[in-house]
């Protein structure tokens, strides 16, 4: 609107991008915009602590055409800057789907003003991902080279403008707002000026836009309006729409089907069946406006990310003419089946350890003793906010072993957080990661235990080792300082054994309550003749012995597969000779079968009173998602039961000396841990108070 910066009311076109906490000035002064950082700080990355210019998209610049942005800049001690433009996207799309051109364009900014031009092209009105008409533009002055001219320098922009390249002057582009109802009741009072706007390209501005036609609203009926838009040159675009007026108001809104067959849990890292979540959807049907097209449903996608195990909920809405809006929903569970074992003997424990090193992250108490992380700066990457312990003793993890990482968390809101541990390096990439060592995961908003297998399989190269807890910028949604991170239990454990109890593989003689069995080649062929209506209709109950002793630790291996991909049930639990029938162990597990073999781990404790059926597995054949079928044959090659015990230091053994678990919390508020000695038998801890601060 101000090219020249004469008006100071200009800088709310500009925006800044975060980054690291320094001192900070973005404003208009003596007709320049003045861009200034102070504190000796690096801003971080290339477009930290950046402007960038706010309210573009293709409403204002036009698909297929080549445009320029022209400006001039200069700094008080020389440095370089890139110039980004592009459609709005998502994070796995780098943000910026980048116009040709301006992908950033790189430029040396020195003390005197120079004219820089950008010469790009459009290439679309939406972006491919995020299906966003949203223009960015970053004028990136942040850290490139961790040089000294990033820090406490002072760049000045003036006569910035974007031109479009063009040997002929068109008509307006009309914009129309497809959000808005066009349908209304008799009575209704509406205002079709909110409808349309346009845009000249060559004016360079907004062109007013009249309405021709009559919309009567004290009469049913359907009714046509035209909107038209002239530029100075007298080029006129015309747009016709119709609104329909009811008799009576509609307030049913439209009905959104998913798909029967539509996945409700996918393997971690495996391809996902759906190029777009648009496939998910069977239909969309409204009781005035018919079947409406599945391609207008807005989506959100919940943070939906196959690389991270989690449940997320997909979100479709729509609104039907008369404004009335349907959603449905599609939950999805991202599942680790190569889960890591059980955890035995404690080797770190993680949230006992004296004064880490914490950035942008403060820590209290919560009511259940529970760590409670509050961020204070997201920042740009993963790292900015974290807690650090960086080297610790090298001793305590034993070249080649592998060892389970243990983390029980939830958050306010769902979100990612990440774990890593390696051998540090001293230099970018700082960390030389063990297997396994770098695991970002999604927190819910329950409790959950998350556990990791790592192997110390990197040498130290002589920096010692470390590990990071990362609560920055780790991808996924509710990002945000106010969403607190609640931590029972962070630890690293020595992996347990296993002992194999029983096999109970089905035989021959196993009955298969409506299904058959015959056996070929040792393996367990399930025919099902009757589906019925739920899941246990058709079933297998194998009795998982007398060796099982109450409280212990066990886990069930089941190697299947069918001859198409269908899910099979497993209830582990107290067999009763009466409704419910069960006293489950767990909740009944689903599992996916494909085509071929694989093993799918459960585990459970033995945490039920005895009596009745006894400990039972009922493996579960028939309705689940109702697109089963008789013909699809079910293969199970093994079913295994393992007790799963503890190395040295478990299962009643008194435990060594330790600090509190909340050390880490109040080693930070006062001079040491208010907690003289802590001891345990296994089952209670006995805490020898010192000296008790006011705080």
């Amino acid at each position: 609107a101000d090219p020249e910066f004469n008006d100071p009311s200009v800088r709310d076109q500009f925006g800044l991008n975060g980054g690291n906490t320094t001192t900070l000035d973005l404003s208009v002064k003596d007709g320049a915009l003045v861009h200034s950082i102070s504190g000796g700080v690096n801003p971080g990355w290339d477009s930290a602590l950046s402007p960038t210019i706010k309210d573009l998209s293709t409403n204002i610049f036009q698909a297929g055409n080549w445009y320029i942005l022209k400006y001039d800049v200069k700094a008080e001690k020389a440095r370089q800057m890139t110039v980004r433009i592009g459609l709005e996207t998502t994070e796995a799309a780098l943000w910026i789907e980048n116009f040709l051109g301006a992908s950033n364009q790189p430029f040396m900014v020195t003390t005197e003003w120079t004219t820089c031009y950008v010469l790009f092209y459009i290439h679309a009105d939406k972006s491919v991902a995020m299906e966003s008409s949203n223009v960015k533009c970053e004028l990136k002055i942040g850290t490139f080279n961790w040089s000294s001219e990033e820090q406490d320098n002072v760049v000045s922009f003036d006569n910035m403008q974007f031109y479009l390249i063009t040997n002929e002057d068109r008509a307006p582009k009309i914009s129309y707002d497809e959000t808005l109802p066009t349908t209304f009741a008799v009575g209704d009072e509406v205002d079709l000026g909110l409808y349309a706007s346009a845009y000249d390209a060559e004016d360079a501005q907004a062109v007013l836009v009249s309405i021709e036609g009559n919309l009567d609203l004290t009469q049913a009926g359907t009714y046509e309006i035209k909107f038209v838009a002239e530029d100075s040159k007298g080029h006129k675009a015309e747009l016709v729409k119709s609104f329909v007026v009811l008799a009576e108001k509609d307030t049913v809104a439209p009905v959104i089907t998913i798909k029967a067959e539509a996945p409700v849990e996918l393997e971690k890292g495996s391809d996902v069946p759906f190029a777009s979540a648009l496939e998910l959807v069977e239909s969309v049907v409204d009781n005035i406006d018919g079947e409406l097209e599945i391609a207008k449903l807005a989506v959100d996608l919940g943070g939906f990310n196959i690389k991270i195990a989690g449940t997320y909920t997909i979100t479709f809405t729509i609104k039907d003419s008369s404004g009335n809006e349907g959603s449905a929903t599609h939950v999805i569970e991202v599942v680790n089946s190569k889960q890591a074992r059980q955890a035995g003997e404690l080797v770190i424990n993680v949230l006992a350890i004296e004064n880490p090193q914490m950035t942008n992250v403060s820590v209290d108490q919560g009511a259940e003793g529970e760590a409670v992380f509050s961020v204070t700066d997201i920042g740009g990457w993963a790292s900015f906010a974290e807690i650090k312990v960086a080297p610790f003793d090298v001793s305590l993890l034993d070249p080649a072993e592998t060892y389970i990482v243990k983390v029980v968390a939830k958050a306010d809101m769902p979100r990612t957080v990440r774990f890593v541990l390696g051998a540090l390096l001293g230099v970018d990439p700082w960390y030389d990661y063990y297997e396994g060592g770098d695991q970002t995961f999604l927190l819910s908003d329950e409790f959950k235990e998350y556990r990791f297998e790592i192997k110390a399989d990197k040498a130290n190269l002589g920096n010692g080792i470390g590990f990071e807890f990362q609560f920055g910028n780790t991808g996924g949604e509710n990002l945000t300082t106010d969403n607190k991170i609640y931590v029972k239990e962070f630890s690293i454990h020595k992996v347990a054994a296993e002992v194999q109890l029983e096999d109970i593989t089905p035989t021959a003689e196993t009955n298969v309550e409506y299904g058959s069995l015959e056996m070929v080649e040792g393996v367990a062929v399930v025919t099902v003749t009757d589906l019925g209506q739920w899941a246990s209709y058709c079933k297998i109950k194998q009795s998982l012995g007398d060796g099982l002793v109450y409280e212990g630790n066990y886990k069930l291996v089941i190697e299947a597969k069918a001859d198409a991909p269908r899910r099979v049930g497993a209830r582990l639990g107290i067999a009763l000779y009466a409704d419910p029938w069960y006293d489950n162990f767990i909740d009944t597990e689903y599992l996916s079968l494909t085509t071929e073999f694989q093993k799918f781990e459960i585990e459970f404790s033995f945490n039920k009173e005895n009596r009745d059926g006894g400990p039972t597995l009922e493996f579960q054949m028939g309705m689940i998602d109702w697109n089963e079928s008789v013909e699809n044959k079910i293969y199970i090659k093994s079913i295994i039961l393992y007790e799963v015990t503890a190395s040295s230091g478990q299962g009643g053994e008194e435990e060594p000396e330790t600090n509190a678990k909340i050390a880490l919390i109040t080693g930070n508020k006062t001079s040491g841990s208010i907690f003289d000695k802590v001891t345990s038998d296994g089952k209670e801890f006995t805490v020898e108070m010192a000296n008790m601060p006011d705080s």
